[in-house]
């Protein structure tokens, strides 16, 4: 009986991980099935995506997520983004999806433009002169989506 009472308490213990560890990415598409949907809409809309690969174990990753992902100012930019957060280590189809864009580290934070043919472009708060301020991040995610539509107005 010990024993079915110790995993059923992991399971509980891992399903509200879980549940926590996706209230962090309220307002966010979730893995590789978020990602596909995400997509669509910000190919349907003609707009860009922003795309997050983190895991669980990456100090850096729980950086991001604390000092800028959760300051108010940067939530408030990205608000009315269509945002994907893919955690490769949660499945085989995440960890499809993160070689699909090359991903060599952790974080990786992508802005995507769906209806323009181009790669990613990649945003990183740390620097080797130190940490951009979230004013400072959310501008560089405004470069990134207008170097997206500079380009794409030159080809017209």
């Amino acid at each position: 009986m010990k024993m079915r009472q110790f995993v059923f308490l992991i399971i509980l213990i891992l399903l509200l991980a879980n549940h926590l560890l996706s209230a962090e990415f309220d307002g966010w598409f979730h893995g590789t099935s978020g990602y596909n949907s995400a997509y669509k809409l910000a190919f349907q809309k003609n707009e860009p995506m922003i795309v997050y690969f983190h895991t669980d174990w990456c100090g850096w990753c729980k950086k991001l997520n604390t000092q800028y992902l959760e300051i108010n100012s940067v939530k408030t930019f990205l608000n009315n983004i269509v945002k994907a957060e893919i955690n490769p280590d949660i499945s085989s189809a995440d960890k499809a999806t993160s070689n699909s864009y090359s991903v060599k580290g952790y974080p990786t934070f992508l802005v995507v433009m769906p209806n323009i043919n181009e790669p990613p472009i990649s945003v990183y708060p740390f620097l080797k002169s130190g940490q951009l301020t979230p004013a400072a991040f959310v501008e560089q995610i405004k470069q990134a989506i207008a170097q997206f539509y500079n380009r794409h107005a030159y080809q017209l």
